[in-house]
This record gives structure tokens, sequence and C-alpha cells, in this order.
């Protein structure tokens, strides 16, 4: 969880993983370029934030939180309200991070107040392809395990099935396929 993920190497076998190049590509055509966290140069940088996907949203969310405001600080001209892009489950981080900045869910009671913290470090959040009403994929990565390819690398089940994130992105409700009549709902 260290960076973003670009080469993936099992023995002797070894592929790109180009999911983001296209993305980054057209940044860096229209003049932007990466940016460093620990010391930013200003305007006109990109910085790709590199969450532990195994945790959940909220700590994530509140990491994330932590990096924008350390982000904001060092920049040398002043803070900036950053425009945020986040895909799937990155998109539920900045989502949380939006919504109750560094506030902690607690272990029981309700969610805590909706107070757009966040707000305050971000101009505007893009979600793509985030499951903002919430995932059943998870199930599968649970009960399968995720793999790469060809059933090589990533995680068999009894390995995912711990991680915090893969129950975070389930759906809070759930409509029926099938009626207790064993018929398909009205």
């Amino acid at each position: 969880p260290a960076r973003l993920l670009r080469r993936v190497k099992f023995l002797v076998l070894s592929f790109r993983s180009d999911v983001y190049q296209p993305f980054e590509a057209k940044l860096i055509a229209q003049g932007y370029r990466q940016g460093d966290w620990n010391h930013p140069t200003g305007a006109g940088e990109y910085f790709i934030y590199p969450y532990d996907w195994r945790l959940g949203i909220e700590s994530n969310g509140r990491r994330l939180v932590d990096a924008l405001q350390e982000l904001q600080s060092r920049q040398p001209d002043g803070p900036h309200r950053f425009l945020m892009v986040g895909h799937s489950l990155g998109g539920q981080i900045i989502r949380y991070a939006l919504m109750y900045g560094d506030t902690p869910l607690g272990l029981d009671g309700p969610l805590p107040a909706v107070t757009w913290k966040g707000s305050a470090l971000m101009r505007e959040a893009f979600l793509v392809a985030t499951p903002n009403a919430g995932s059943f994929i998870a199930i599968d990565y649970m009960h399968r395990g995720s793999y790469w390819h060809w059933g090589w690398g990533a995680f068999a089940p009894h390995e995912t099935f711990p991680f915090p994130a893969p129950f975070h992105p389930l759906p809070l409700e759930s409509v029926p396929c099938i009626a207790q009549d064993g018929k398909p709902p009205h």
C-alpha cells in the first residue's frame, strides 16, 4: 500500500498494470506534473494518495484528511483546496473525508453528524465507479478470493475475509430478488 501498483511480478512472470496510466498521461499532456507529498512546489501538481485498501473506509478517510492537511501546510504559495478524483473504494474514502473530516465513527451508536468538515480541504470531488449505494462484489471477494490472472496472485478467501474493507461497501439496504412467496417482487 505504499504506492500505486504499476507492475506485478510473480516468480518469473511480470505484467504491467496500467489502469491509471492513461489518466496520468492526460494530466501531463495538459501541463500538470506529479508532485512530491513531502516537497510540493505549488500549483500545477497532482498527487497520488497511496491508501491501504485492506483497512476500512473510516480509517483511510481520516488518514486522507491528515495527509491533505499536511500537504496544505507545505504548499509554498499558500494553502490550497484540492480537486479530488477517487476511483471505486477511493471514492468512498474521499466521500468519508469530505462528509466527516477526521471524526471517528465510534464503536456504537449512529453515524456522526455530517459536518462537511473536509470541504475546507477539497474544492471539488469526482467519484469514478464508486459504489455509493454499496456493492455485493465484496462478498464475491470474500467467497472466492481476489486474483489477477488465471487464478494467480492476490488473496485467497481466508486472507480476504479478515480485512475490514470488504465489509464496508456492502449495501445498507437491499431489495430481495425473490419475495417471501418465492416469486419475484412486484
